[in-house]
């Protein structure tokens, strides 16, 4: 048999394609490791970045909105951290690693949480590090302040006087210290992401964040020894 040819219908023009009106920054070709400028030149003026999409937020939002969320952030951080603590004294078991390990872990990064969350993904409300760390230190003051209230007001009855001293001066010192140090972290990632004109990499911050963890599970380590000396904190 013949094959018989059937010439193709000009008016198809084959399968639609959905358009879409908007690419979204976090799928932006030109972010692509293989179109980087090295390989592959620099990115054409109308190429949609991350960085470039970040700097028309940046300029879209005011220094009052910015400051407005500092603010707000520094006043409700330090309790997500409170939520953290009670998890963790919910515990059962292997104490020594819950208050040396875990605690610390889940307590500096609830602390860190909003702060590190508007770096990664909202950066364009904070305009420099001192917002950072004025949202890092505040997050550990709040919940030193709360946490003790807790400790003086419902966990223990008639506090010493020793006690009531220790709490309001060297835990206040030690929560807002460790919440500064982490906070440093969440800094570097906010500015190192700019200085590259990439997005943020969270582990650019995460040694700090990592070293006020150890720092807190030290102190907590120290004083429970201390405990088990006869010492009363």
């Amino acid at each position: 048999m013949e094959a018989v040819l059937h010439p193709p219908d000009v008016s198809d023009s084959g399968p639609a394609m959905p358009l879409a009106d908007h690419v979204s920054e976090d799928q932006s070709v030109w972010d692509e490791p293989g179109l980087s400028c090295e390989l592959a030149g620099e990115v054409p003026k109308e190429g949609l970045t991350w960085y470039r999409w970040y700097l028309d937020r940046v300029a879209a939002t005011s220094v009052a909105w910015s400051w407005g969320i500092t603010l707000s952030v520094a006043v409700v951080g330090g309790l997500f951290a409170i939520v953290g603590t009670l998890v963790q004294q919910s515990m059962s078991g292997g104490q020594i690693v819950a208050v040396t390990v875990v605690g610390p872990t889940i307590e500096e990064i609830m602390k860190i949480a909003l702060p590190l969350w508007l770096v990664e993904k909202r950066p364009w409300l904070y305009r420099n590090a001192v917002q950072i760390l004025i949202c890092a230190m505040a997050s550990g003051l709040m919940f030193a302040a709360v946490e003790n209230v807790l400790y003086l007001k419902v966990y223990i009855n008639n506090p010493p006087a020793g006690l009531i001293q220790w709490r309001w001066t060297i835990c206040v010192l030690l929560h807002s210290g460790c919440s500064t140090v982490a906070g440093i972290g969440a800094w570097k990632i906010w500015s190192r992401f700019q200085k590259e004109g990439r997005a943020p990499v969270l582990a650019d911050g995460a040694p700090w964040i990592v070293a006020a963890i150890v720092l807190h599970g030290l102190y907590n380590g120290t004083v429970t020894l201390l405990e088990f000396g006869g010492l009363d904190f």
